[in-house]
C-alpha cells in the first residue's frame, strides 16, 4: 500500500510555492509594528530593536513550521491551493476559472516586513484568504499572469488526429 499523497491533477504544473512569513500571525505583526517604528527613529533605534526582536522573531518563524500545521500556498497552472502539514493535505483551493479579482489587504505591522494578506474573490465573495504572503505585490502579479495564461489555454486540449 502506497503512502503517496495526490495533490495535483495529471497535467497540473507547479508555478510557485510560497510559505507565509511571520506576518501571518498576530505576534509577527506586532514585531513588524515595533520594527517599523524603530526604523523610523533611526539606525541606532533599529539596531537596538533588531537585537531585542531577533530571538522572538526566530521563535515565531519556527512556530510556523510545526509538523502538522506548517502551511504553504501553491500556485499551479490550474488553481491556487492552501496546503497544510508535512504530509500535505489541501485545506483550501480555488480554480483560476472561478477567480474574478485578487486584492492585497495589509494589516498593521505587515508593511515593515514587506508582507500582506491576499484575498481571492469570485464576484464579491471571498473564496480564499492567504495570510502573511511575503513580497505580496510580486505574488499577486504572478497569480494574475498565471490566471491569464491558464484562461488562454483550453483545459482539455485535443490532440490532432494524424
Amino acid at each position: 500500500m502506497s503512502n503517496e499523497v495526490k495533490l495535483f491533477m495529471p497535467n497540473e504544473q507547479v508555478v510557485k510555492v510560497v510559505w507565509p512569513s511571520i506576518a501571518a500571525w498576530p505576534l509577527g505583526c506586532w514585531i513588524g509594528r515595533v520594527w517599523g517604528n524603530a526604523l523610523a527613529k533611526g539606525p541606532v533605534a533599529a539596531c537596538c530593536a533588531g537585537f531585542l526582536l531577533a530571538p522572538l522573531a526566530a521563535l515565531v518563524y519556527l512556530w510556523r513550521l510545526r509538523p502538522r500545521r506548517c502551511r504553504r500556498y501553491i500556485v499551479t497552472n490550474e488553481r491556487i491551493l492552501i496546503v497544510e502539514g508535512l504530509l500535505p493535505r489541501v485545506v483550501g483551493e480555488v480554480s483560476w476559472s472561478e477567480v474574478t479579482q485578487m486584492e492585497t489587504v495589509p494589516r498593521p505591522g505587515q508593511a515593515a516586513l514587506r508582507a500582506g494578506d491576499v484575498e481571492v474573490y469570485s464576484s464579491d465573495r471571498v473564496l480564499l484568504r492567504l495570510a502573511g504572503v511575503s513580497l505580496v505585490e510580486n505574488f499577486v502579479r504572478l497569480c494574475r499572469r498565471t490566471q491569464k495564461a491558464a484562461l488562454m489555454v483550453p483545459s482539455n486540449p485535443r490532440r490532432p488526429v494524424p
